[in-house]
């Protein structure tokens, strides 16, 4: 059956032919776009890509120093900030604060007095601090005056009064093969 009905379509088709079409002539082409501003784009953006990078990286390795300029500064101050610490500690040390104090005329008062804030009342006899009763901050130590009833401190070695401290004898001096250094063989 399917002959039959290709059949008869090839018989309608042969029937009713097809005109012709007329051939005209085409109208030329406007031709193609020019190439030079295509190319000109995109070198200009690679030449912008370019310059962007190196202006990023630039910036950066700024940074960088920056940064390490900064670290270096950091450093620096906190080794400043050690040395004043240790300076201070100095300086707050009993023996410095003492000498100070008999630099500026300063002297020890035996008697002091003191406010009571609960009764408001004085106790104790205040008398003022004389001359006399200075400070010894071991500068005059062997030209102390036993008569202001100050002992002078004992030096490293020394005893007062030929007596050795509890615990301690009195050592021979070394011989001078004693003394002399080894030498590691």
């Amino acid at each position: 059956m399917s002959s039959v009905v290709h059949q008869a379509r090839v018989k309608a088709l042969r029937l009713a032919p097809l005109p012709r079409p007329r051939l005209t002539i085409v109208p030329k082409m406007a031709g193609h776009t020019p190439r030079v501003p295509f190319v000109l784009l995109v070198v200009s953006l690679l030449g912008l890509g370019l310059v962007g990078l190196l202006l990023l990286n630039t910036g950066l390795q700024r940074g960088a120093y920056e940064v390490t300029d900064l670290r270096q500064t950091s450093a620096d101050l906190a080794l400043r900030q050690q040395n004043l610490s240790v300076q201070v500690a100095d300086l707050q040390q009993p023996q410095q604060l003492a000498e100070r104090a008999l630099r500026l005329g300063m002297v020890r008062n035996d008697s002091p007095a003191f406010l009571s804030i609960s009764s408001g009342k004085i106790v104790g006899a205040a008398v003022p601090g004389v001359a006399h009763n200075k400070v010894d901050v071991g500068m005059a130590a062997l030209t102390a005056d036993p008569s202001a009833g100050k002992v002078p401190p004992e030096l490293a070695g020394q005893h007062v009064g030929g007596v050795a401290p509890l615990g301690q004898h009195k050592a021979n001096p070394p011989s001078a093969d004693q003394a002399r250094p080894r030498s590691s063989r």
